[in-house]
């Protein structure tokens, strides 16, 4: 998983004399190994923060993460862009991504990526996870003590009747 390989040829020909050995070849890396799903482990009004799981890969390879509701990326300080910004899980180590709309829900998803810069397959979307609700606006103070309370409405005088009600069947 994301590890380099080189090769020499030599050739021997039709009399088995052996040919002078090439010179090594450019390390080339296997693919990354496909990581899980990001794992959301906290939450605000405008964020949520989640871990990524590696899946064996070294710690060199390389990973994106995708804000599958959105549509975007983020960058390194959590904030949504257009495009991929790979970093290594121990600077993505608890990734918040920020400036989300409170009570939304959200998936995510994490792509790794080999020290030659080609794409694993990406991850399966997370759990969908709400960002918290807002809060509802605080209630007015109460009055101060000593102070009566302002003067509300004036409720309407009770209704006399002098003759009582009748009903005819």
């Amino acid at each position: 998983v994301n590890t380099a390989y080189q090769y020499n040829v030599i050739a021997k020909n039709g009399n088995d004399v052996w040919a002078a050995t090439s010179t090594s070849s450019t390390a080339k890396y296997t693919l990354a190994a496909q990581v899980g799903a990001p794992t959301v482990s906290a939450a605000s009004t405008t964020s949520l923060t989640m871990a990524l799981g590696v899946n064996g890969n070294p710690a060199a390879t390389t990973y994106a993460i995708y804000n599958f509701t959105s549509g975007s990326y983020l960058n390194s300080a959590g904030a949504a862009t257009g495009t991929p910004v790979w970093q290594t899980t121990s600077t993505w180590a608890n990734a918040t991504s920020t400036g989300l709309s409170a009570n939304t829900a959200y998936q995510y998803n994490v792509i790794a990526r080999n020290s030659d810069n080609t794409q694993a397959a990406t991850s399966t979307s997370s759990t969908a996870k709400y960002t918290l609700a807002a809060q509802a606006d605080a209630p007015p103070p109460a009055p101060r003590s000593g102070r009566p309370p302002p003067p509300g409405p004036t409720p309407p005088p009770p209704v006399s009747r002098s003759t009582p009600l009748t009903s005819t069947m």
